[in-house]
């Protein structure tokens, strides 16, 4: 009797550490998704930045032609 006792707490004892060990997998695995979804948006994000400051960059370029001179006070202050 004494041994089948022994032997029932050593296998509820082996289920459970079993069903940690899965737990802790699946939650690494959980825990390895989303740092592969962070670590793409981080490199979306710096791309739209880079793109984003591309664009400022030529419409300055585009614009700077343009505008009036700072030293054009009297064209400045009519506009």
């Amino acid at each position: 009797a004494r041994v089948q006792v022994h032997g029932k707490r050593r296998e509820r004892a082996e289920r459970t550490l079993c069903d940690l060990q899965q737990r802790s997998r699946s939650g690494l695995a959980a825990l390895d998704a989303w740092l592969a979804v962070l670590g793409s948006r981080k490199v979306l994000d710096e791309s739209a930045a880079s793109a984003a400051l591309r664009a400022l960059d030529e419409l300055e370029a585009r614009w700077k032609p343009l505008r009036i001179p700072a030293h054009d006070v009297e064209a400045s202050a009519w506009l």
